[in-house]
Parts: C-alpha cells; sequence; structure tokens
C-alpha cells in the first residue's frame, strides 16, 4: 500500500497546534508564565503568515497560468516575478519574526522552569545557600556546585539579589557573568530532568 507523500502545511500546523496546545494548557494551569503563552502566539502567528504567503503565491501563479494565453510573454513573466518577489518578501518578514518569537518562547519556557522561591523558606534557603559556600576558597566553583546539585531552594535563593550580594561579598569580580554560567548549568540540569509542564 502506498503512502501519500505528506504535505509540509498541514505537518507544520499538526505540530504548532500539538506544541501550542500543551503549552496553553500549561498556561491555563498555571505552570507557565503568561509571557510563554505570548511568545508562542507571536510564533504561531509568524507560521501562520508565512504559510499564508505560501498559499497566496500558489493561488496567484494558478490564476496567472490559467489567463496565460490572454497575457502578453513579457507581461506574464513580471506578474510572475512580482507575486514570488511578494511572496518572498512576506515569507522572509514571517520567518524572521517566527524565530524571534521562537527565541523569545524558549527564554521564557525556561525561566518557567526555573526552581521558584517560597517566600516562607527564604531564610531557610538563605542559611543553607551560606553555608554552601562557607569553607569554600573559590565562589565560582560553589555557586557552579549549587546549580548543579544543589537543592531547588538554594538555587532559586542563589539568583535572587541576595545572592548577587553574597557573591560579590564573596570576592566574586564579575557577578553578571557568573550568574550567567548559574543559569546555563541550571537550565540544563532542569531539562534533564523534565519534571516541569514547562
Amino acid at each position: 500500500m502506498a503512502f501519500a507523500s505528506p504535505n509540509v502545511e498541514t505537518a507544520v500546523e499538526n505540530i504548532s497546534e500539538q506544541d501550542g496546545g500543551a503549552i496553553l494548557r500549561a498556561g491555563l494551569d498555571g505552570h507557565v508564565s503568561q509571557q510563554s503563552m505570548d511568545s508562542y502566539q507571536d510564533m504561531a502567528g509568524a507560521v501562520r503568515d508565512g504559510l499564508a504567503a505560501s498559499r497566496q503565491l500558489a493561488s496567484d501563479l494558478a490564476d496567472l497560468e490559467r489567463r496565460r494565453d490572454l497575457l502578453p510573454a513579457d507581461g506574464y513573466e513580471r506578474l510572475v516575478r512580482d507575486a514570488k518577489r511578494d511572496a518572498e518578501a512576506k515569507s522572509s518578514e514571517a520567518q524572521q519574526a517566527a524565530k524571534r518569537a521562537y527565541e523569545q518562547l524558549e527564554q521564557s519556557l525556561l525561566a518557567d522552569a526555573m526552581p521558584k522561591l517560597d517566600p516562607a523558606r527564604e531564610q531557610l534557603a538563605r542559611d543553607e545557600c551560606h553555608l554552601a559556600f562557607t569553607g569554600s576558597a573559590q565562589p565560582e566553583t560553589a555557586a557552579l556546585n549549587v546549580a548543579a546539585e544543589g537543592s531547588d531552594e538554594v538555587l532559586a535563593v542563589l539568583l535572587t539579589g541576595w545572592g548577587r550580594t553574597l557573591l560579590a561579598a564573596r570576592g566574586v569580580r564579575n557577578v553578571d557573568d557568573l550568574l550567567r554560567r548559574v543559569r546555563e548549568t541550571a537550565h540544563h540540569r532542569v531539562l534533564a530532568r523534565a519534571d516541569t509542564p514547562a
């Protein structure tokens, strides 16, 4: 039995609906932020715009082909070039918008997946975080160890303003760079665990 070749547009729409549905459901359940849902909507809209440009080009070319014998040859070729140029511009714009929205969505979902600090346990988390740095001559190593293996509460408190102050007090010269590396390490940890809807 031969299978029909897949329609790329249908495949893209199905993937978008499947993944988008999961994001929207997680948002409605409070597991992902409004920013993640908005970024997904922006990306899906851009993908739809790109598909619409493709469909419009196919329609325009079919219409021109039907009227080909009514048009001068150079007029027909000019109209085909114009239709392709218009579709390419719209498609390129949609592709760039989709790429930007995807990058925003990825960052937002990573932020949603990061451990959250329970205000009721903040002081305990601070104490534990402080203990993780006690006796360590290398605060950079201690911070990266917290990111890779520390409890979620300690990681969450390290990423607050209090954590920034702790790192500066421990002699870290480039706190922003270290916190960027801490976040990268934590992102890998969060992705490996895959224990949140985000």
